[in-house]
C-alpha cells in the first residue's frame, strides 16, 4: 500500500514537473473561486436588494400569527424546517417566534 503512494506521489511530481504551469493556473482557480463564494454570501446576508423592504422583528410575528390563524395551521408549524426557512428567507434577519411564545 505504501508503495501505492510512492507511486501516486511519484507520478504526482512528474506531472509537476512537465506542467507546472497547470498546476499554479489550478491554484490560482480555487483561491479566485474561494474568494468569489465569500464575496458572495457576504454580500447575500448582509445586502437588501433594490426595491425590496426591511421590517421589524415584531411585524414577522405578527404576520406568522395571522398566518396559523388565518388557516387554522397547527402552531407547531414554526418548528418545521421548511417554515423557518420561508421565513428567514424572506428576512435573512429575523427569526421564527418559538411555539411556547405563540401559546403565550
Amino acid at each position: 500500500m505504501e508503495d501505492e503512494k510512492e507511486l501516486d506521489s511519484t507520478d504526482n511530481e512528474v506531472g509537476q514537473k512537465k506542467h507546472p504551469n497547470v498546476l499554479e493556473k489550478v491554484k490560482e482557480c480555487r483561491k479566485r473561486k474561494a474568494a468569489k463564494k465569500a464575496c458572495i454570501q457576504a454580500t447575500v446576508t448582509t445586502c437588501t436588494p433594490l426595491g425590496s423592504s426591511v421590517i421589524s422583528q415584531a411585524k414577522v410575528d405578527q404576520l406568522v400569527t395571522n398566518f396559523i390563524v388565518e388557516y387554522m395551521e397547527p402552531m407547531s408549524i414554526v418548528e418545521s424546517q421548511p417554515f423557518i426557512e420561508l421565513v428567514q428567507g424572506l428576512q435573512p434577519t429575523k427569526k421564527v417566534l418559538s411555539r411556547k411564545t405563540l401559546n403565550g
